[in-house]
């Protein structure tokens, strides 16, 4: 079957997850790839969702917190749903 008008354009996002420790002071972290805007991120701190720009911001290669996640062992997971452009 042909098809007729512009031809789809199929763009796939490679995710990524990263994990951290939390200590209770260090509020930034060093991301290991690049994004644009905050909400490029889903963050997680102990399995509750983080808040672009009101939890954290991230820029680049850097992501930071506005209070310092709470200490443990990779308690903050950071998905990757897009990247710097």
């Amino acid at each position: 079957m042909s098809y007729l008008g512009l031809q789809p354009v199929t763009q796939t996002i490679a995710t990524s997850t990263q994990q951290f420790n939390g200590d209770g002071v260090t509020v930034n972290f060093t991301l290991q790839q690049g994004v644009s805007k905050a909400s490029d991120l889903i963050v997680l701190v102990s399995n509750t969702p983080q808040i672009p720009g009101t939890n954290y911001i991230a820029s680049g290669t850097s992501l930071t917190f506005i209070s310092a996640p709470a200490s443990g062992t990779n308690n903050i997971t950071v998905t990757y749903l897009a990247g710097a452009f």
